[in-house]
């Protein structure tokens, strides 16, 4: 877990910083493919997965 500290404590310091003008809109840092589960619960269309397969 002291890792987890040192390693973070400077990407939570910079989000903090820097919401307005970077993370905010969240285009700068955003996926060019699918972020999600096969069952499409965040939107979008999966690029995995059998095209066949429905949910149950």
């Amino acid at each position: 877990l002291d890792n987890l500290v040192i390693a973070g404590t400077p990407i939570i310091h910079d989000i903090v910083q820097n919401w307005d003008n970077v993370y905010e809109k969240g285009t700068k840092y955003s996926s060019k493919n699918y972020v999600g589960d096969i069952f499409a619960t965040l939107g979008g269309k999966p690029d995995f997965g059998k095209s066949s397969f429905q949910v149950a």
